[in-house]
C-alpha cells in the first residue's frame, strides 16, 4: 500500500516539516517519488520513520541515526552492527 505524506503525517502525528525534514536528511532511504516529485510512502517508509522516532525520544543524534540508515543500506551483512547499536541505546535510555 502507499500513502502520501499528508496520510502519513496524520497516522504518525508528525508535522510536513518533520517528514521532509528526514528526508532531506537521507533517514528515509528508500522513500521513492513519483513523476511530480511527490513523495510516495510505503509500509517500510513508516517502519523507518518508527525507527526513527524511537531513536529520537532515546536522544539520539540525526548524525548517529544517518550511520543507522548507512547500516540498513548496506543488508544482512551489518545485522549485528544493528544490533549492537540497539542494545547501546537500551543502556543509555
Amino acid at each position: 500500500m502507499t500513502y502520501t505524506i499528508k496520510q502519513v503525517s496524520e497516522m504518525m502525528s508528525l508535522p510536513i516539516s518533520t517528514i521532509r525534514y528526514y528526508d532531506k536528511m537521507g533517514l528515509i532511504p528508500f522513500l521513492e517519488k513519483n513523476d511530480s516529485g511527490y513523495r510516495i510512502f510505503k509500509d517500510d517508509d513508516i517502519a523507518m520513520l518508527r525507527i526513527i522516532e524511537c531513536f529520537k525520544r532515546t536522544g539520539m543524534s540525526i548524525s548517529e541515526m544517518q550511520q543507522f540508515v548507512e547500516m540498513v543500506q548496506r543488508g544482512d551483512e551489518s545485522l549485528e552492527e544493528r544490533y549492537e547499536l540497539f542494545k547501546k541505546r537500551k543502556k543509555l535510555f
